[in-house]
C-alpha cells in the first residue's frame, strides 16, 4: 500500500526486467514521483447546434495560443449530433515552459469544421483573463447554429456558460450570413440586449436552440466584426480624465487583426463673442501590423468646427497605446468648453498631436493600455446640443485595447 503512494497523484508502473519503479502522470501532473502540479488550462466543452443533422460529423481543434501566435499545446476530437449531444469534452493544454511566461497573454482559440466535406464552421475565442493563476478552470457551452435560419447578417450567440464558481464570465459571438460564410468569432461581455442589437442566447439541448432572451434582430446591423461588433480580443478599457457633462456613444471598433494607429480631431476655434465648444469629435485611423491603413473609424461627427489633418505613428507595429486631453474645468457663469485638445502615445515612438487644438485647460495624465496591446475602438462622451444654453459638445472618451 505504501509504494501504491510513491506516485502521489499518478500511477505507480513497473518497467524491465528488474521492475523498475516509475510513475505514469495524468496531464495536470509532472515529476519523478507526479508530485508538481502543472500550470495549465482546464476546459469543458458541450456543444450543440441547431439545423446541422444528427448524422454531421464535426472536427474541433483546441489550442492555447499567446499574443505572438505560438500554439503551446492542443488537442482535438469529434462531434457527432446524434451521439455527443450531452457529452462533456473534457481537455488539458499545458504551458509550452515551466514556470509559464507571465509577460505574455493567452488565447484558447477553438476552430470547428465539418469533416466530410472540409468546410470551415466557426472560430471561438476565449481569453484566459486572470494569467497569475496556475490553473485556469472554464466550461463553455458551444452552440452552433447554421445560416438557415437568417436571410441576412446576424449576429448570434455560440457560448454561454462560464465555468461554475468562476469570476471569469464569458459571451460568445461568431457571424453567419445567407451563403453560410462565418465570420471570426467574437467575444462580448455585454447583455444579450444591447446598442441596439439584440444577440440570440441559446438554452437549448440537444441540437437545437429552444428559447432566445429576444427575437433575433442582429440581422438588420448587416456588420462584420468590428463595424459595431465588439472585438474578441478587447483586454482593457481606459479612461482618462474628462469633462462632467454628456453621454458616451455606442462604441467602434476597427476591423479584425487592425488597430488605431493615428487619429484627427474636430475643432471649434475660439469664437470670441459666441459660444465656445472646442473639441466636438475625434476619428482614429485603422491599419494593419505592417503600417498598412485599412480604414477609419468615429461614432459622432459632432456639431461644430473643423476637422485637422491626420497625424500617425510612424513605421509598422507602432500603434496608438495611450490618451491624454486637455480639459478646462467648469467655468460656473462663464462659457464651458470642457475638452479643447487631445494627444496619443504611440507604442514605439513619441506622442502625436493634431494641429487645431483650442488654448483653455490643462492636460490631464495619461492612460495606457496594458503591455502588448493597442487601441482597438472606442466611445465619445458628447454632451447634446442645449439650444440656448451653453455647449461643450465633446467631454472625452473611452478606449478599448485589443491584443497585438
Amino acid at each position: 500500500m505504501r509504494q501504491v503512494w510513491l506516485c502521489h497523484q499518478g500511477t505507480l508502473i513497473y518497467v524491465g526486467q528488474d521492475e523498475n519503479k516509475q510513475c505514469l502522470c495524468p496531464p495536470n501532473y509532472y515529476g519523478n514521483r507526479c508530485q508538481y502540479q502543472n500550470q495549465r488550462v482546464s476546459l469543458t466543452l458541450r456543444l450543440q447546434n441547431e439545423n446541422l443533422g444528427k448524422f454531421n460529423v464535426i472536427g474541433v481543434i483546441v489550442g492555447l495560443v499567446d499574443n505572438t501566435g505560438l500554439i503551446h499545446s492542443h488537442e482535438q476530437f469529434t462531434y457527432i449530433p446524434g451521439r455527443d449531444c450531452n457529452t462533456k469534452f473534457d481537455i488539458y493544454l499545458l504551458y509550452r515552459n515551466r514556470p509559464k511566461d507571465m509577460t505574455k497573454n493567452y488565447t484558447i482559440h477553438i476552430e470547428a469544421y465539418d469533416k466530410i466535406n472540409l468546410r470551415f464552421l466557426t472560430t471561438w475565442k476565449l481569453p484566459v483573463k486572470f494569467n497569475f493563476m496556475p490553473v485556469n478552470r472554464e466550461s463553455a457551452l458551444l452552440v452552433v447554429i447554421s445560416s438557415a435560419s437568417f436571410s441576412t447578417f446576424a449576429y448570434v450567440q455560440a457560448a454561454a456558460i462560464a465555468a461554475k464558481g468562476s469570476r471569469n464570465s464569458h459571451r460568445y459571438f461568431f457571424t453567419v450570413d445567407q451563403e453560410g460564410n462565418n465570420y471570426e468569432g467574437v467575444m462580448n461581455k455585454m447583455c444579450p440586449v444591447t446598442n441596439n442589437r439584440v444577440y440570440g442566447t441559446g438554452t437549448g439541448s440537444c441540437g437545437e436552440v429552444v428559447t432566445y432572451y429576444d427575437a433575433i434582430k442582429a440581422a438588420v446591423a448587416g456588420k462584420k466584426q468590428g463595424e459595431n461588433g465588439k472585438r474578441y480580443d478587447v483586454v482593457r478599457t481606459i479612461e482618462p480624465e474628462s469633462g462632467p457633462w454628456g453621454e458616451f456613444t455606442n462604441t467602434v471598433y476597427c476591423n479584425a487583426n487592425t488597430w488605431a494607429i493615428g487619429f484627427r480631431q474636430r475643432v471649434e476655434k475660439p469664437c470670441d463673442n459666441c459660444d465656445d465648444t472646442a473639441l466636438n469629435a475625434l476619428e482614429l485611423l485603422c491599419a494593419k501590423k505592417d503600417g498598412t491603413s485599412v480604414n477609419s473609424i468615429k461614432p459622432h461627427s459632432g456639431f461644430w468646427g473643423d476637422w485637422s489633418n491626420v497625424v500617425r505613428c510612424p513605421g509598422s507595429n507602432n500603434f496608438l497605446k495611450g490618451v491624454s486631453f486637455k480639459i478646462e474645468s467648469p467655468q460656473e457663469s462663464g462659457d464651458d468648453t470642457a475638452a479643447n485638445d487631445s494627444q496619443f502615445a504611440c507604442s514605439q515612438s513619441r506622442n502625436i498631436f493634431a494641429s487645431n487644438g483650442d488654448p483653455w485647460g490643462d492636460w490631464k495624465p495619461m492612460k495606457y493600455c496594458s503591455p502588448s496591446t493597442a487601441i482597438c475602438g472606442f466611445s465619445l462622451k458628447l454632451e447634446d446640443t442645449q439650444n440656448e444654453g451653453d455647449d461643450t459638445a465633446a467631454n472625452g472618451a473611452k478606449f478599448e485595447c485589443c491584443t497585438l
